[in-house]
């Protein structure tokens, strides 16, 4: 990463979860401050008030708007990298790619993938590894698993403005 401090907002309904995220974090990351928020409408608040450079959001919280949190907050901070951290299946990732959202992981990830999803997110812009086993992309045959990386990418932005969704700016 690079040298300047990156600010994180952990954003989750379970102080276990906020607080323990941000110690893995904090553990295996340089340069980087996080923040907490344990609920959608302090995320806007603190969002307003000063700037992040990501948020890991759950989608789950009892305040949430699901996946129009997303386009909401890219509203107030365009610029703002979210990742869905969230317990639910990947099926759903597709939806919150739409909207605008960079990554994806699911919370029973390990620590090694919340740590590698998080540095991939502020180095290359994108973070679906899981979602190649999603069934929605692998509908028409088509060997996504097989893909590398940045195969995958192309595949994605292509996905994204055929469904006439394209806000990443990677595609």
């Amino acid at each position: 990463m690079k040298n300047t401090e990156r600010k994180i907002l952990i954003t989750d309904d379970h102080c276990v979860v906020r607080v323990g995220t941000g110690m893995i974090l904090e553990e295996h990351l340089e340069n980087i401050s996080v923040d907490y928020a344990e609920s959608y409408a302090q995320s806007k608040l603190k969002i307003r008030n000063e700037r992040f450079d990501m948020i890991l959001l759950d989608v789950g919280m009892p305040d949430s708007t699901f996946k129009f949190m997303v386009s909401e907050l890219k509203t107030i901070q365009n610029d703002l990298i979210v990742m869905i951290f969230s317990s639910m299946k990947e099926i759903y990732a597709p939806d919150y790619i739409r909207e605008g959202a960079e990554g994806f992981v699911n919370k029973l990830a390990d620590e090694q993938t919340l740590v590698q999803a998080v540095e991939t997110l502020f180095n290359k812009g994108l973070y679906y590894p899981s979602i190649k086993r999603a069934p929605h992309f692998s509908e028409k045959g088509i060997p996504i698993d097989k893909l590398s990386e940045r195969e995958f990418q192309v595949f994605l932005c292509h996905w994204l403005k055929e469904t006439g969704f394209s806000k990443s700016p990677i595609c």
